[in-house]
């Protein structure tokens, strides 16, 4: 499993799950445990009486959102107001965006090099997969 630069997990899928900010070493939880999209993040220490919530980890191949990482792939700047960059080293690729309720939002034809995306999609948080032939590279977006 490939791990996100700043957050450790902390536990096993049958335990309790804690994400970990890998900068601060604290433990992360959803502002007043809310689904809404965009919720803050808040950091509690690990081991105080703070409120803290389980998460559980979702396999995105479930869903036919396999993480394969793609050589060259780069995606800036992120968070965005919904305009992106994507750089890939693949010569013919598509650029799917997806909400959390796996509902494919946008989709671009993207070429080797720098692509200007324009998604105009309301803030929330986006999951982007670059697939080729070859690679598929997935990655979370967050538009403000």
């Amino acid at each position: 499993m490939g791990q996100c630069p700043a957050i450790l997990i902390y536990g096993s899928a049958r335990r309790r799950l804690s994400l970990i900010n890998r900068n601060s070493n604290r433990c992360l939880d959803v502002a007043n445990a809310s689904n809404a999209d965009g919720t803050n993040i808040l950091q509690w220490g690990c081991f105080e009486t703070a409120p803290q919530q389980t998460f559980r980890l979702v396999d995105f191949s479930a869903t036919g959102l396999e993480t394969q990482t793609a050589s060259e792939t780069m995606v800036y700047p992120n968070p965005s107001h919904g305009s992106f960059t994507i750089h890939s080293d693949e010569n013919q690729a598509t650029a799917n965006i997806f909400n959390f309720q796996g509902q494919k939002v946008f989709e671009a034809a993207i070429s080797s090099g720098e692509n200007e995306i324009n998604t105009q999609l309301t803030p929330g948080l986006y999951l982007l997969q670059v697939a080729s032939a070859t690679n598929t590279f997935t990655q979370k977006i967050v538009v403000q």
